[in-house]
């Protein structure tokens, strides 16, 4: 699953992704990927989000689908310097990051790097 209020940064996500073979869904609103992600958490290996969006902040996401499935992978966006600050948004969530702006390669070796981390 993929969530970024950008449509363009996401289409660049969704394609990169599907160009190396993953699924993936596609989501610029996180309140609609977080219901999408309540009925079928099952389905997913991984939420790519950006940090900061409005309504519901990538933190926020990953807070509660960790809350509806505790082995969920996330991999954060952001454009922001990761900080103390970005750090303690994700106070009990030990996540990923990916550096916005981004070749469409980064992307997906962040998540394959992530996934295998996660399940090493």
């Amino acid at each position: 699953m993929a969530v970024d209020d950008e449509p363009d940064i996401l289409r660049i996500v969704e394609l990169s992704l599907l160009r190396w073979g993953y699924a993936v869904d596609a989501f610029t609103d996180p309140v609609a990927a977080l219901e999408h992600f309540k009925n079928n958490a099952s389905e997913y290996s991984l939420i790519i989000t950006d940090i900061r969006m409005p309504d519901m902040s990538g933190a926020e996401l990953a807070k509660r689908a960790k809350k509806i499935r505790p082995d969920i992978k996330v991999l954060v966006m952001t454009a922001y310097e990761v900080d103390k600050e970005l750090k303690k948004a994700l106070p009990s969530i030990k996540e990923g990051f990916l550096q916005k702006p981004f070749h469409t390669s980064d992307v997906c070796v962040a998540v394959k790097r992530h996934l295998a981390a996660a399940s090493g």
